[in-house]
């Protein structure tokens, strides 16, 4: 069976799951909000289990990948939010793959890249960086991207893959929602430790109202998810999609990095 067959062979045999997934509709006001993105897509058909997930965990997609024009699009039919995975120039001088910003590009160049990225990638509500440790301290270029982002009425979360980052900072100048990310779920693949750190996302939740994971399109992370995520609720707390998180927050709302024990992740 050819890929592509396999794909569709496995998106219509879980159907059921992806399309009978609600949004949360509790009405309990003091539940912590629990908002997942799960970043990397678009590399692998593989990572068509990801479909069986929440509708409200976002997918955050990389632009110019094999299948990201796809899994954006499936993702929209479930009603899951998309986002762009718009990739950063690192310390670590790492490929960051196609469609990228350097820090040598000028305004005009980060327009541009920013428009073929959603060209590339459909119905885009955000942005958030892959990579970018290097990138994110920059003041010019971060000012240049959240202008580019505030003219498509874009959300900006920042990854926070440098604790430099002025990321966040930038954007709340310029005007546009933006938060950042509070843990980072799978950067070590096991079982022990998805429980350590969903765990630790939960208690951020409850103690300040909401807390933002970010984790990846690996088997292990998904499988563990989906399990994971069906009575999350039981916790105290309840999964939220980030345009629902976005699109009600607070323009003084103050971020929570500072309320963290570990507030950069690894690129």
């Amino acid at each position: 069976m050819s890929p592509v067959r396999l794909f569709f062979f496995l998106f219509i045999l879980c159907g059921t799951t992806l399309f009978a997934s609600e949004r949360s509709a509790s009405s309990d006001a003091n539940l912590g909000k629990v908002i997942i993105v799960l970043d990397d897509i678009g590399y692998n058909l593989s990572e068509v289990d990801a479909l069986s997930l929440p509708v409200e965990v976002a997918f955050s997609v990389l632009p110019q990948t094999p299948h990201g024009k796809l899994f954006a699009k499936l993702a929209h039919e479930q009603g899951r939010d998309v986002m762009l995975h718009l990739p950063m120039s690192s310390n670590r001088n790492a490929n960051q793959g196609p469609g990228g910003l350097t820090v040598n590009m000028y305004k005009e160049d980060i327009e541009r890249k920013v428009s073929d990225a959603l060209v590339n990638i459909p119905y885009v509500i955000g942005v958030n960086n892959h990579m970018g440790s290097y990138l994110t301290a920059q003041s010019d270029t971060m000012s240049d991207l959240m202008h580019a982002l505030k003219q498509r009425s874009l959300f900006f979360l920042d990854s926070r893959t440098s604790a430099s980052s002025i990321a966040y900072e930038t954007a709340k100048e310029v005007g546009i929602p933006t938060d950042k990310r509070h843990v980072f779920l799978d950067h070590q693949q096991s079982v022990e430790f998805y429980e350590k750190q969903l765990a630790r996302l939960i208690r951020i939740a409850k103690k300040h109202g909401r807390a933002i994971g970010i984790a990846h399109p690996y088997p292990s992370s998904v499988a563990y998810l989906a399990e994971a995520l069906k009575n999350i609720e039981d916790e105290g707390v309840m999964l939220y999609s980030v345009s629902d998180y976005f699109s009600s927050l607070p323009t003084n709302e103050k971020s929570l990095a500072l309320d963290l024990e570990v507030a950069t992740a690894p690129e």
